[in-house]
């Protein structure tokens, strides 16, 4: 898990990556990746992903597509 400001990132088993509003509790985007995820961090602009594969993944938050 990661914060950056009123957003957190967090990543599981399930393979997804998702960014929560931490003033609501709500879900308010999901990545998704083919393995489980192992690392995440998030800023103003990106969240950076990695599973287990080795796969590293940057996201574009507003836009939530894959970058990298």
């Amino acid at each position: 898990m990661d914060l950056c400001k009123d957003r957190l990132v967090s990543g599981g088993r399930d393979c997804q990556v998702k960014v929560w509003d931490i003033d609501t509790g709500k879900c308010l985007k999901t990545f998704r990746h083919k393995d489980p995820i192992l690392a995440t961090r998030i800023n103003d602009t990106y969240i950076v992903s990695s599973c287990e594969r080795g796969v590293v993944k940057v996201w574009h938050i507003v836009m939530a597509q894959l970058v990298k």
